[in-house]
């Protein structure tokens, strides 16, 4: 397989790249997607993604069509690139697993106002490793003490 990166010395090729680099906000990202692509389009390169998910999981084409709605020909061509392709997908891949297993200050932030992360206290401890007791008396007054911006 032949890999061809000539488009992206392109102006208008490169612009787009670069354009999507300094989008880092997931509303925005999904604004400029819907506003470029189809939604077919949009569905096709996240069935695209998944495909590539599952053929690194070890999963069969059988299971991947089913899930996915692709065919066999573009999950075999999405394998192929997984072998001789530029290591996109393997690339985006990790930094979503990656992203999974961390979390941002900013989203730590939303999930305790939304309480969908641990008790408080428990992050306390956590981000100042010389406390250990959770109910100790300086990590109660922080916690009193916090006041959101909001």
């Amino acid at each position: 397989m032949e890999i061809d990166l000539s488009v992206w010395n392109q102006q208008q090729t490169a612009q787009l790249s670069q354009a999507l680099c300094l989008i880092n906000d997931a509303a925005l990202m999904q604004g400029f997607l819907s506003d470029i692509l189809t939604k077919k389009e949009i569905i096709d390169i996240a069935s695209r993604l998944r495909a590539a998910q599952m053929l690194l999981e070890g999963k069969t084409y059988v299971l991947i069509v089913k899930e996915t709605g692709l065919s066999s020909r573009t999950i075999a061509r999405i394998s192929d690139w997984l072998q001789n392709g530029t290591n996109g997908y393997q690339s985006v891949i990790a930094l979503l697993e990656d992203h999974h297993t961390h979390t941002s200050p900013a989203l730590a932030t939303s999930k305790i106002v939304c309480g969908q992360l641990e008790p408080l206290p428990k992050i306390i401890t956590s981000l100042f490793p010389g406390v250990t007791d959770e109910s100790s008396e300086p990590v109660t007054e922080l916690i009193t003490n916090i006041k959101l911006p909001f």
